[in-house]
């Protein structure tokens, strides 16, 4: 199972990646436009817009690779069972009590 994690975070890696890729391309794509345009009055106009879809989607991506990892470790099992017995607890030695301190009722 830990194999299976493992992949998991490269390919989230690998996601993130390619979405980060990807932003850099919208902006190089559409800057210009975003610039000329009124109606969008910054060259960061559809980056902005684009970024804002992608944070939820990331998270949401976090979120299931992380369900998925606990999902993963609790199917794997409790670990190995010890067939030992449990040490021995240590005793504690007192000093004996004298017999004038036993109260005794009268």
């Amino acid at each position: 199972m830990p194999q299976q994690v493992k992949t998991d975070k490269t390919l989230f890696a690998t996601t993130v990646a390619l979405v980060f890729f990807g932003l850099v391309m919208v902006y190089s794509a559409s800057s210009v436009m975003a610039m000329q345009d009124p109606r969008y009055h910054s060259s960061t106009y559809f980056v902005v817009r684009h970024a804002i879809y992608l944070a939820p989607a990331l998270g949401l991506i976090a979120t299931v690779l992380g369900i998925a990892a606990v999902v993963a470790w609790l199917a794997s099992g409790p670990g190995p069972v010890s067939t030992r017995s449990p040490p021995p607890v240590p005793s504690v030695s007192r000093p004996p009590v004298p017999p004038s301190a036993v109260l005794r009722p009268k």
